[in-house]
């Protein structure tokens, strides 16, 4: 269970939003759209691997087209 949805967001507003994909990809693909359609050159995600060690493969992005689906 997240933290904020437990104890209210106000209380854990330093947990930045995160998702599990693919199985949280129709709740991220809502909130990456609205954010994009609040400010398209700043809507950037951080992005992390399954199954990665050491800070391998993170990478920054700002469109949907570069979240793989893949969990290799």
């Amino acid at each position: 269970m997240k933290m904020q949805k437990k104890y209210s967001k106000s209380e854990f507003d330093i947990i930045p939003e995160s998702y599990v994909l693919p199985e949280d990809y129709v709740e991220f693909q809502a909130v990456f759209k609205d954010y994009q359609s609040i400010d398209r050159l700043n809507n950037h995600w951080i992005v992390k691997p399954a199954a990665s060690s050491r800070g391998r493969g993170i990478f920054i992005t700002s469109t949907l087209k570069d979240f793989s689906m893949d969990q290799k």
